[in-house]
């Protein structure tokens, strides 16, 4: 598997450009198309309701607006030129690899909705998701509704050609997570499974098998994975500093097991990954 077309969500963030970098870089290698989806906030504008219950802005609001979305998809548009020109990537032509940036003015969600259909990956800044709550708007929606996999760019280091940790339980959202980072796996150093066996079930024990991963991953010419068991904490924090611990990249997990209200009352391994101001990049999949 290679990936072929790659999304992109860019919002004006502090970290658009290395999220950007990153996703470039990964289509590069790969031959991909990289499209770009401005994400693009309504505002903190007033907004008055009369009697009847409608809601007004005023005219003088909204071509403001207007105004500071242009000049974030100008800014968008001038990052993703000279990323391209730094890598040597086309720009603006859809026709093969190369970066393009969508000038459907729809909300993010909609052009996820209609692009994601036959994309491979989707990448997001960290400062995006989390100016979008807990996984909600644009990440949320891709991973819940869409479910496609999805890559959140935590730092401004490297993605590809270290060390990759896999949370593995077994389940259908670690499968598909691991199969979404196959390109990625397949440009590792070196690649460790992580379990955390306490709470499952024998019955879940024996489909989350690491050594079925393993046989899996030498399958599509992936060897050497290592296998550790993890305990003695909750499983996601236990999971991530494992994974911290090998010096990980990237780290490869299903995504809410629980459902997000629950994960973000009652805490869960999704929030716990996604939590730390530092840590590997992620690769989610629900």
């Amino acid at each position: 598997m290679k990936y072929a077309l790659i999304l992109c969500v860019l919002s004006g963030a502090r970290d658009d450009g290395p999220t950007l970098l990153a996703a470039a870089e990964l289509a590069k290698r790969e031959g991909a198309l990289l499209k770009i989806i401005p994400s693009l906030p309504f505002s903190d504008a007033v907004v008055w309701a009369d009697a009847f219950g409608a809601n007004y802005i005023a005219a003088s609001t909204v071509e403001e607006l207007s105004a500071a979305h242009q000049k974030l998809r100008d800014d968008m548009a001038g990052l993703a030129r000279r990323t391209a020109d730094n890598l040597g990537l086309k720009f603006g032509d859809a026709s093969g690899a190369g970066i393009v940036m969508i000038s459907d003015r729809a909300p993010a969600w909609q052009l996820l909705t209609r692009e994601a259909a036959l994309a491979d990956l989707l990448v997001i800044g960290e400062a995006t998701m989390l100016n979008d709550g807990f996984l909600g708007g644009a990440p949320g929606e891709a991973l819940m509704t869409i479910r496609s996999p999805v890559m959140i760019v935590r730092a401004a280091e490297t993605l590809e050609g270290g060390v990759a940790a896999i949370a593995w339980d077994g389940s259908l959202p670690s499968g598909r997570a691991v199969r979404g980072a196959l390109p990625l796996l397949r440009a590792a150093k070196s690649i460790v499974i992580l379990q955390d066996p306490d709470g499952m079930t024998a019955e879940e024990k024996a489909a989350g098998d690491p050594a079925r991963l393993v046989a899996y991953l030498a399958s599509h010419g992936i060897a050497g994975a290592s296998v550790q068991m993890v305990a003695g904490r909750r499983e996601g924090p236990a999971i991530l500093a494992a994974a911290q611990a090998a010096g990980a990249s990237v780290l490869v997990a299903g995504a809410f097991g629980h459902s997000r209200l629950g994960e973000a009352l009652l805490g869960g391994a999704t929030r716990a990954f996604t939590s730390p101001a530092s840590g590997p990049h992620l690769l989610l999949a629900h």
